[in-house]
């Protein structure tokens, strides 16, 4: 109870925090007709299942779609007991029903995203065979660049499977990647500005939605491609400076809002 009690305030809350407005500023552009953009649900609608999926992404992602990641954490938070169990016991016994899930996904929506469980219980693997995590960083420079020429080339091809191969493959190739700036000042300003990380990641689906809808309304001479390089840049900006406001004005509400996550950054 005492793990249930921490990720409702964690993950939870903030799915619900950063979706319920959302729902709401869609439900009311879309009853009073004030926008032709298409969203992915139609709130007009009194489904009950709808509402559900748009709120809290029961079966579907909910309407802020980046935070389909809380939901399927905290079903995976919910599943860590038996997942630790298997850790403990029979580590690669449990391995191998993860990676079966990942493959045929058996388990029937419960994990929206099944990578996310494979993810996670690779981490717990690392902890507990303690695994040397730094051991690939010398090869750091041919893992990002073969990397890369795969994401091209799954671009190019568009194949679906190679692409849910490339989520798997992107933890062995990215994670030493982060070797080459750690001990550089770039590597210290990333360290001092992650304390703004999930406030961008949960509010940026918000704010990129809002810049596409203006977009398209105005288009203010701006090309797409150059809305597509503009539009991330601005959305990681406005997160940050509203963060920075709410922690200074708000610091309960900021607190909320990030899941009652240390906002201090640590030194590397």
């Amino acid at each position: 109870m005492r793990l249930v009690e921490k990720k409702v305030r964690t993950l939870l809350l903030p799915l619900l925090f950063w979706n319920v407005p959302v729902v709401m500023t869609v439900f009311a552009l879309q009853n009073a007709g004030l926008t032709e953009h298409a969203f992915r649900v139609d709130l007009q609608s009194a489904d009950p299942i709808i509402w559900l999926n748009a709120l809290v992404g029961i079966a579907d992602a909910p309407v802020n779609f980046p935070l389909f990641f809380l939901r399927d954490l905290f079903v995976c938070s919910l599943l860590a007991p038996l997942l630790g169990a298997f850790l403990r016991h029979s580590v690669w016994a449990g391995a191998l029903i993860v990676i079966a899930n990942w493959y045929v996904n058996f388990d029937l929506g419960l994990i929206w995203r099944n990578e996310i469980l494979l993810m996670f219980y690779l981490g717990g693997m690392a902890a507990t065979l303690r695994w040397p995590l730094d051991a690939l960083d010398r090869f750091a420079w041919p893992l990002l660049a073969g990397f890369l020429v795969l994401c091209v080339a799954a671009t190019v091809v568009r194949n679906p499977k190679l692409i849910q191969y490339l989520k798997m493959l992107g933890v062995v190739a990215l994670w030493p990647a982060s070797s080459l700036v750690l001990r550089t000042q770039l590597g210290k300003l990333i360290v001092d500005l992650s304390r703004h990380s999930f406030f961008i990641f949960v509010s940026h689906g918000p704010i990129l939605a809002g810049l596409w809808v203006v977009w398209k309304i105005e288009h203010f001479d701006l090309p797409y491609p150059a809305f597509w390089i503009a539009a991330p840049i601005a959305a990681v900006v406005a997160g940050h400076i509203a963060h920075d406001v709410l922690r200074r004005f708000a610091p309960r509400t900021a607190s909320i809002l990030t899941g009652a996550r240390q906002t201090v950054a640590s030194t590397p």
